[in-house]
């Protein structure tokens, strides 16, 4: 079983249990849990550890945030700053279990390996499209429910993330 995760204030999570020979079993799709605290919206680390602990994943794939030029300072430190609260809350709910394995990945890596990358004159409404237009395929009809608004792109991208984790000898366990 592999957990994707898109962080972010809008970020998806992905539970798929993958078997050599079969397809895989979407489990669980989801908005990342988002709550407002003084200083913004973050991520939600208590409602996160509940469902990290629920699966007892083989790995988990997280996306760390690049700075892009359109990004301002202010939105480049929410995004580490949620980044940071995914990392700690995978490492103390999953990885004490010596079971599981973290995987940080950048999305250059990622997206490239998937064939997600679309150029630099690509918009980002492109970008998104193409998200959901790969995980429809892959996943079929598994995935209709949880890919039904224009907004599940990061949905579409954390089952993208599990799906390369599959495809990725896993790294050592953190410890």
């Amino acid at each position: 079983m592999i957990i994707g995760i898109d962080p972010g204030t809008s970020g998806g999570l992905a539970v798929v249990h993958y078997r050599p020979h079969y397809p895989p079993d979407v489990l669980h799709v989801i908005d990342l849990p988002i709550i407002t605290v003084a200083t913004g919206k973050v991520v939600d680390v208590e409602t996160l550890r509940k469902l990290l602990f629920s699966f007892t994943p083989d790995m988990v794939v997280v996306e760390y945030p690049l700075w892009q030029r359109h990004d301002g300072a202010t939105q480049a430190s929410t995004s580490w700053r949620n980044f940071g609260r995914i990392e700690a809350t995978v490492i103390m709910t999953c990885i004490s279990s010596d079971r599981t394995a973290l995987c940080l990945v950048s999305p250059t890596t990622w997206k490239k390996e998937m064939g997600l990358t679309l150029g630099r004159m690509a918009d980002r409404k492109q970008r998104k499209a193409l998200s959901m237009a790969v995980a429809k395929k892959l996943f079929g009809d598994k995935v209709l429910g949880y890919l039904s608004r224009v907004k599940d792109h990061d949905r579409a991208e954390a089952l993208l993330l599990s799906y390369w984790g599959s495809l990725t000898p896993p790294p050592s366990t953190l410890k």
